[in-house]
């Protein structure tokens, strides 16, 4: 009686020789004799041939017992029966990787407990596959490259996660012309672009249906079934691959739907308020935070940020009400919260609250110097009561001697009350204490430039330097000052350039502090310095920021010459494209508006093929150059990168309403004044476009509406 063995396993479709090969070792693996401690053995030939471990399935012979007799096939079997049996076996065993229909799981196998049929040559069959397989080891995928070598790869089974493919987009109509790539985006017979939605769509090289709009709904509604059951942690973490790739659209929608799934997940609300304020979407931001603070409304972190925001757009009674109520969920225990909520009442005027709530911080910790200092700096500016504010420091100072923030604080306030040499003895006690703390060092030297004590400050600047390595503190605290002692933060970015000379962001801030104070020329002077001074690789980062400057004084033939000379190092790909936007700006300033057009499209062609700044400055010169068609083209592509955007949806709706679409030109613009609905320019070109085309009474309204906003 003879013994048939089918060989069942993962990986992709086998070519015919590739299954006549494995049949055969595997007939031959039943001549070899039993061993007992492994159970079988194998030859070195099967152990390439099945890369490993393999999977076997035995029908017709029972091989439990170690006395177990292996039979030999027919030896007079005819070729044709053979070669009609190898086929069958392959067309009945062919799995595709990326076919996971009944039966099949993700990974090409059969589902555990599925029933599979398989045909012996006594016309037996072995069913319930997955207990069968369950102490066989997992056998390991072959993948064959394109000159027919095979490859041992990972081990099964493979990663889950789909994988994530950079969005891009080429340019259609007169730019069809340019290198595109193979997933962009073009334009379809209705008008609409279609494109590649962020997402790799799986198709399988052989026997797998490729990709059509027929079946698109199907791929996502598959894709939002399996994101509704996918791990916060993991939604998150594709959310930032998608914004690493500028698929904005795209990390919106992942995050919506983790806040949707684990709406107490703070990182997902926090990070798409912060996608939503890098798009410039002020509105959507604070929407986003009201919603989470609903759900996590004592989350510290969420509050300050959602704080921060309200006090930068200047609306402090609604920033008092979201820290108020942080506050209270968390029962007044966070110091920084409340430390928040009593600057803001400070702020406002309420001198009594404030200091109410300082006490209660320092119940909770005295040692909590960031408290201290602010309520010092409450009693000497707002209450004009030096006194008061001198006696929290001492008492602070005396119960807590060896805090740096509370002695630097004392130090300031005596320094502005005119006590110079109390001043001095301060900064000389906290030094002693710490020497190492570069803000103090950098306050003390400050303090000594500002008493005209140039050597003693030269050599705290010094001791800083040496002790701020990277320079990230001095950098801080320059920052913070540079409008307060410009004379002194110059001073020390001097001796920082002379002790440091190949750092690249000390002279780039040198030279923009020297800028802002109006020194022209000084500036240029420290550019050319930096030039011959820091690393041939970094050369390329001063020349464009003197060509920056160069454009802001007029100076546009010398800016030219800068980023020319620039592009000529090496450089990365986006510092390329910073050099070729920059030049571009240049060449319209210049007028040569057809060298900025190829420069621009160089960049959305070749370089990031989803930079939306190039193809609105691309779309601007289309307009003017009178080429409408392209102008919307591109500005399709700019709202389909960012939906949110009002410069895209505002120029489209302009390019709209000359092509004569009144319509869908009014739903643009008034989608642009929703998500931001004090755009002046947007007002101005709805109000144009419908004076020009014979609409007096919708402009009129339009007009007062804006009149109100403003208002």
């Amino acid at each position: 009686m003879g013994t048939r063995v089918c060989f069942v396993g993962y990986g992709p479709a086998l070519t015919a020789q590739q299954s006549s090969r494995r049949l055969n070792a595997a007939n031959a693996f039943l001549r070899l004799p039993r061993s007992r401690a492994s159970g079988t053995r194998c030859g070195a030939d099967n152990q390439r041939e099945f890369g490993g471990s393999t999977s076997l399935t035995l029908s017709g012979t029972d091989t439990s017992s170690e006395g177990a007799k292996y039979e030999k096939s027919p030896a007079g079997s005819s070729r044709k029966k053979t070669r009609k049996l190898r086929r069958l076996n392959h067309r009945q065993f062919k799995v595709s990787r990326h076919d996971a229909g009944p039966g099949r799981n993700l990974h090409g196998g059969a589902d555990e407990g599925a029933s599979l049929a398989v045909p012996s040559q006594r016309g037996e069959t072995v069913d319930n596959l997955g207990a069968a397989r369950a102490s066989i080891p997992v056998p390991r995928r072959k993948e064959v490259s394109a000159d027919g070598d095979t490859q041992q790869a990972a081990s099964f089974p493979p990663p889950v996660r789909p994988a994530v493919a950079r969005k891009s987009v080429a340019l259609s109509g007169p730019y069809a012309n340019a290198t595109q790539s193979p997933r962009s985006f073009t334009p379809a017979k209705d008008g609409v672009l279609r494109g590649n939605t962020g997402f790799a769509r799986s198709v399988s090289t052989r026997g797998g249906a490729p990709f059509t709009r027929k079946n698109e709904a199907l791929i996502q509604e598959q894709r939002q079934g399996w994101l509704e059951t996918a791990s916060e942690s993991y939604l998150v973490e594709l959310a930032e691959h998608q914004m690493r790739y500028s698929l904005w659209n795209e990390a919106r929608s992942t995050l919506t739907q983790c806040t949707k799934s684990h709406p107490r997940f703070a990182k997902a609300w926090i990070k798409l308020a912060m996608l939503e304020r890098q798009l410039k979407n002020v509105g959507a931001a604070k929407l986003v935070y009201e919603d989470a603070i609903k759900f996590i409304g004592h989350h510290r972190f969420l509050i300050s940020s959602y704080g921060e925001l309200l006090r930068s757009l200047g609306e402090d009674e609604e920033a008092l009400r979201v820290y108020l109520a942080g506050c209270e969920n968390r029962k007044f225990a966070d110091q920084f919260l409340i430390q928040a909520l009593a600057e803001m009442y400070a702020k406002l005027g309420c001198v009594r609250e404030a200091r109410t709530l300082w006490r209660r911080s320092a119940q909770l910790d005295p040692s909590f110097a960031p408290s201290m200092t602010a309520w010092a700096n409450m009693e000497y500016e707002l209450c004009n009561d030096p006194e008061r504010a001198r006696a929290l420091l001492a008492a602070g100072a005396t119960a807590f001697p060896f805090s740096a923030p509370i002695l630097l604080a004392w130090a300031e306030l005596e320094e502005k009350l005119g006590c110079v040499d109390a001043a001095r003895e301060l900064f000389a006690q906290a030094m002693l204490k710490h020497p190492r703390h570069v803000k103090l060092l950098l306050s003390a030297g400050s303090f000594e430039f500002r008493q005209g004590q140039l050597d003693r400050a030269r050599t705290i600047f010094t001791d800083a330097y040496e002790q701020d390595t990277d320079h990230a503190m001095v950098q801080h605290w320059a920052l913070n000052e540079r409008v307060a002692h410009p004379a002194c933060v110059s001073y020390v970015y001097q001796i920082g350039t002379k002790l440091y000379p190949g750092a690249v962001t000390l002279w780039i801030d040198y030279a923009s502090l020297e800028h802002r104070r109006g020194n022209a020329e000084r500036c240029y002077e420290i550019h050319a310095q930096a030039v011959s001074s820091v690393p041939e690789t970094e050369r390329h980062r001063i020349l464009r920021t003197w060509a920056k400057v160069l454009l802001q004084e007029g100076e546009y033939s010398r800016a030219q010459q800068a980023l020319h000379r620039a592009l000529q190092l090496k450089m990365s790909r986006t510092q390329m494209i910073k050099c070729k936007h920059l030049l571009a700006d240049v060449e319209t300033s210049l007028g040569n508006e057809a060298k900025a057009k190829q420069l621009l499209l160089d960049i959305v062609t070749n370089l990031d093929q989803s930079n939306i700044a190039a193809m609105y400055k691309l779309g601007m010169i289309c307009i003017n150059e009178g080429e409408l068609i392209a102008a919307r083209d591109t500005f399709r592509k700019c709202v389909m990168l960012n939906s949110r955007e009002p410069g895209s949806l505002a120029a489209l709706g302009d390019v709209e309403f000359q092509l004569g679409n009144v319509d869908a030109a009014r739903k643009l613009l008034a989608g642009s004044l929703i998500l931001d609905r004090g755009r002046e320019s947007t007002w101005n070109t709805w109000i144009r476009n419908e004076e020009r085309v014979g609409n007096f009474d919708v402009a009129k309204s339009l007009q007062a509406k804006y009149r109100g906003t403003s208002e």
